[in-house]
């Protein structure tokens, strides 16, 4: 007579080896196994076409077409270009710096504009008031307009309007105001230079 307590062991050792087959066949054996020919030649899809896909478009950027200047025109920029540089310099200044403003320009100038500069800093430096009272101007080129050019008899007149900072006592005590300058131009040496300077009324 076989023992109850035998018996329970085998009963529950079968019941595990059955369920440890019932696992292997669904879940490994299943999933491992090869797929029937059918069902591969099902899963393979077919090739992409062969496109040829168009090149992205490129950016296109409008720019300003360029100002397209005359020989002449060129050499009237460059001319207007100096007025405004000489106008700067030559309107920029205080009477604690004793008019070097003029005479470092005085390369820039004809013969005959050198020697009114160097008659007129003679001139107010003599008469000069307290210079310990600051006294001083800046100068600004607002713009420039030729009023007359030939270059071929070397001669030309720009007009530069500028705006000015005029102070006294201190820096910060200073007032605006407009200004315009005609410079005239002329030929020497085969270089321009300037020949005159001529301040116009002040305008608010």
């Amino acid at each position: 007579m076989i023992d109850r307590r035998y018996l329970g062991i085998l009963i529950i050792t079968t019941g595990v080896l059955l369920l440890i087959g019932i696992i292997y066949i669904i879940f490994i054996y299943k999933f491992t196994s090869p797929l029937p020919a059918e069902e591969v030649q099902n899963t393979v899809s077919e090739p992409p076409e062969n496109k040829v896909l168009p090149p992205p478009e490129k950016a296109t950027f409008t720019a300003e077409p360029a100002k397209n200047l005359s020989p002449e025109e060129v050499k009237q920029e460059d001319i207007k270009r100096m007025a405004a540089s000489f106008a700067e310099r030559f309107g920029s200044f205080s009477n604690q710096s004793n008019y070097s403003n003029i005479e470092d320009l005085e390369m820039f100038m004809t013969e005959n504009m050198r020697s009114w500069a160097e008659q007129y800093i003679k001139e107010v430096t003599s008469k000069r008031d307290d210079a310990s009272i600051y006294y001083g101007i800046t100068t600004m080129a607002v713009s420039e307009t030729a009023k007359t050019y030939d270059d071929d008899v070397g001669t030309a007149e720009i007009l530069v309007r500028t705006k000015r900072r005029e102070a006294t006592g201190t820096t910060a005590n200073a007032s605006y105001f407009y200004q315009d300058i005609l410079i005239s131009f002329k030929k020497e040496s085969g270089a321009w230079k300037v020949d005159s300077a001529y301040w116009q009324a002040k305008q608010q």
